[in-house]
């Protein structure tokens, strides 16, 4: 009988001190200028609400970092139906504060079944350059830190932070001119706000950095701001892990993000096509991105990329300069509908310390769930 008790304790610790693993699936998406008013049946709000949380199921994302979104109410309209509508069976929930500029800001959602929020930071904006009229500029937009926590099922007080920063660069690639900067300038200036802030971590801290970078450089090497994020001289360079890549090249299109759309979907029109506003002119830019860096590369601090999950999200056998439906994605007229961007894509394999003590354990429960 002894033995008997000592066996199922030493089985009861070992599940207890087991490393238990989880996977999560990040995504950025640009939302196109969501909410706009729009009452518009087949592709108002409502609508493209509804299209957004199918879009998100179909993913089956967990961290979900957005762009263009115009209002704190549109924060809650998509949280709302993810939560109500939602067939996933995940309780999803927001950050606390929206932070605009031109009337667009970036927000975060997240699967609070398996994360936490552990604060909020706005980065500071302390980079400009000199316009030739003598004018200062800084980056367009706040770029948001989110710190998170995985948090382990099976202990509670099992942890794995990560580290997620929001950015939405500017737009267009217009040459300095009067009171204005280059375009690629101003976008390497919000880079630089990135890099002094992210320079700072240790190497050990897990970073994910997304949003959409709209690097319209002809090739990714002529893009200041690329080198920026990916210069090796940095303390806590970042990593695209699928690579750089050249404009409007058939070599590249798998690594795309916009346009979802082409003058096929818009009649010839050139512009708004579903009274969202956004571009036509096909696939031919990659703007959308996910970056991180080497403890996640190299699962120095219990989280890893998951190797091959980096994916454009519908962007599926869609030839050069055309639109999703001519692609084999299942929800073509969905995202094509909701923005003129593809979501973006990975996985992340999350581990638990497990010497770290455990409280509300429950040895029964090995893993979370595989999102896969």
């Amino acid at each position: 009988m002894k033995k008997t008790i000592a066996l199922f304790i030493l089985l009861f610790v070992a599940q207890l001190t087991e490393a238990q693993t989880t996977r999560i699936t990040v995504m950025t998406y640009n939302l196109l200028n969501y909410s706009n008013g729009n009452t518009d049946v087949v592709n108002g709000d409502n609508a493209r609400t509804d299209l957004f949380t199918q879009i998100i199921e179909a993913a089956n994302a967990d961290v979900i970092l957005v762009q263009e979104l115009t209002d704190i109410s549109a924060a809650d309209l998509l949280l709302n139906s993810m939560n109500t509508n939602g067939t996933l069976g995940k309780n999803y929930a927001r950050a606390t504060a929206w932070n605009p500029a031109g009337g667009f800001g970036n927000m975060l959602f997240f699967n609070s079944d398996v994360l936490e929020l552990v604060s909020q930071t706005a980065l500071p904006q302390l980079n400009t350059a000199t316009a030739p009229s003598g004018n200062e500029q800084s980056s367009v937009r706040i770029i948001c830190e989110f710190v998170m926590n995985v948090v382990n099922p099976a202990c509670e007080t099992q942890k794995t932070e990560i580290r997620f920063y929001d950015q939405h660069l500017k737009a267009a690639n217009d040459p300095a001119s009067g009171t204005s900067v280059a375009d690629n300038v101003r976008r390497d200036l919000g880079c630089q706000d990135l890099m002094d802030y992210v320079n700072t971590l240790a190497p050990t801290v897990n970073v994910v950095a997304a949003g959409d970078f709209n690097f319209y450089g002809s090739d990714s090497t002529i893009e200041p701001g690329y080198t920026t994020l990916t210069n090796a001289t940095n303390t806590n360079p970042l990593i695209d892990i699928i690579g750089a890549w050249t404009r409007n090249s058939v070599a590249d299109v798998a690594k795309y993000t916009q346009s979802t759309r082409s003058l096929t979907s818009d009649g010839g029109v050139g512009f708004d096509a579903f009274g969202n506003g956004g571009v036509d002119g096909g696939l031919d830019d990659r703007f959308d991105l996910i970056f991180f860096n080497g403890a996640i590369n190299t699962n120095t601090n219990y989280v890893q990329y998951v190797a091959g999950s980096y994916e454009v999200f519908g962007n599926v056998g869609v030839p050069l300069n055309g639109q999703i439906d001519q692609g084999g994605a299942a929800l073509a007229n969905e995202i094509m509908r909701m923005s003129d961007h593809y979501p973006v894509i990975l996985d992340l394999d999350v581990t638990f310390d497990p010497a770290t003590a455990c409280v509300n354990c429950n040895p029964s429960v090995r893993t979370f769930p595989v999102n896969n």
